[in-house]
């Protein structure tokens, strides 16, 4: 079995694997034997078909996973005899024609050729040896705000079963479907609107008195009283999927929220600290703000390992395997985009991060574990129940992520999520921390400004 290399470039080369006759012949015949003991005819006994009918049957595809598992085989004895570190699996570029359609009257030599692309080496330094850590003080306005919210989360009927003005309505918003077999398409939006807000008046009358099921059809010009720029923020919707301000859309009521205050005291406290409520007002400040320094803290340390990940992403250039990075992507189903060049520019983006977060927790010594996916995958459903008025216990939290992570797309994403973490951990371990405090304000907009970017 002949096999030989050809550089493109430092880190790009092709491979070529000739496989003979001789190299064939005896597995192949091995195969057709095993396949001919089990094999059933009409007309012979289990095991008894002619070779020639068994060879005209399924000859060309008993060949072709032969020459298959032959030239795997070899491929990686030879990456292990060249010591090559590859930067992913080879990619194929030649399928081997098999002759007549039994795959067996003619039994040339066949050639394959396999590209790779050697992964480039690096350093994981940082830009900067210093990184400023944030300390917030809670101001006397936050403790404020989150006694205001305990107050709102307590407050006695916060989901009334029918509406009066100054409620707000949680609806859902569907289009109207050309199809006379259904009356809507699938929900496009879910989002929430104040009744006194809503500018037409005999919509505004209609949804007040009504509960959870109630639909009507409306227009967002009827129901929005916001400008129109501001919608897609509001209902939470790219600006290209926002229907015309006029076309008429089905609204339907999932459930009423009413906002209100529960009294300071007693009651309250018992509620928002099960076993252990405090003796007064004071106490409760006390411990609303060590609560709130305590979330700062650690979003200071998220923040700063946020930092640290996106400086070390962005810090280093070096050179990929383009002509091998291109066959790889050409197998993507993302090769098939209408803006190919674009499209494959995002997918070296990606590759390279993702490349060098590998590259520096294989150096640290730190995997990815299934646990930690999972953890990750719990952390983003609770973050999303919380942030949708639900709340789930531990215990259906795990069911949820098992669930999720059954989904590709999202464990890939999750696993993306847990190694950026982990890489900014590691990272975290390499700088000497220079502790600042900020105003509130001053950490709000210096996180806004880093997403923004």
């Amino acid at each position: 079995m002949n096999i030989r290399h050809e550089l493109e470039t430092a880190l790009d080369l092709r491979v070529y694997l000739q496989v003979s006759q001789e190299d064939y012949i005896e597995p192949f015949n091995k195969g057709l034997a095993v396949y001919r003991r089990d094999a059933a005819f009409p007309g012979f006994r289990k095991g008894m078909a002619p070779l020639g009918l068994i060879k005209r049957s399924v000859g060309r595809f008993v060949l072709r996973d032969t020459l298959s598992e032959l030239a795997t085989n070899r491929l990686e004895q030879y990456i292990q005899e060249q010591g090559w570190n590859l930067i992913a699996r080879p990619v194929q570029e030649t399928l081997p024609e098999l002759g007549e359609h039994d795959g067996v009257s003619v039994m040339p030599d066949f050639e394959y050729i396999f590209s790779l692309g050697l992964k480039p080496e690096f350093s994981t330094a940082l830009k900067s040896e210093v990184y400023d850590l944030h300390k917030v003080a809670p101001s006397d306005e936050q403790v404020a705000e989150q006694i205001t919210d305990l107050r709102r989360r307590f407050f006695e009927n916060p989901f009334p079963p029918s509406s009066e003005a100054g409620d707000r309505l949680m609806i859902r918003l569907s289009r109207m479907s050309s199809d006379e077999s259904q009356d809507t398409i699938p929900p496009f939006t879910t989002f929430s609107v104040d009744i006194d807000g809503i500018p037409d008046e005999s919509l505004r009358a209609e949804l007040t008195g009504i509960g959870e099921g109630y639909t009507t059809l409306t227009s967002l010009g009827r129901l929005m009283a916001a400008p129109h720029a501001e919608w897609p923020a509001l209902m939470r919707v790219e600006a290209e999927k926002i229907p015309a301000s006029g076309e008429e859309l089905r609204l339907e009521v999932r459930y009423v929220i009413r906002d209100g205050l529960a009294e300071l005291g007693p009651d309250l406290y018992a509620k928002a600290f099960e076993g252990n409520p405090p003796a007064d007002q004071s106490e409760l400040e006390d411990r609303i703000r060590d609560m709130l320094a305590q979330h700062f803290v650690e979003s200071a340390e998220d923040y700063l390992r946020a930092r640290l990940t996106k400086d070390f992403l962005e810090e280093f250039d070096f050179d990929l395997p383009k002509s091998y990075l291109s066959k790889l992507y050409q197998t993507t189903s993302e090769s098939q985009s209408t803006n190919q060049e674009e499209s494959f520019q995002s997918f070296l983006k990606w590759f390279s991060a993702d490349m060098k977060m590998k590259v520096a927790l294989e150096e640290a010594g730190w995997d990815i574990t299934d646990d930690d996916v999972k953890m990750s995958t719990a952390q983003f459903l609770a973050d999303y129940f919380s942030k949708s008025g639900m709340r789930q216990d531990m215990n259906m939290l795990m069911g949820y992520a098992d669930k999720y992570l059954e989904n590709k797309d999202n464990r890939f994403r999750m696993e993306d999520v847990a190694r950026r973490n982990k890489l900014g951990y590691l990272l975290r371990n390499k700088i000497s921390i220079n502790e600042v405090e900020v105003t509130h304000e001053e950490y709000r907009n210096m996180i806004q400004t880093f997403n923004q970017q």
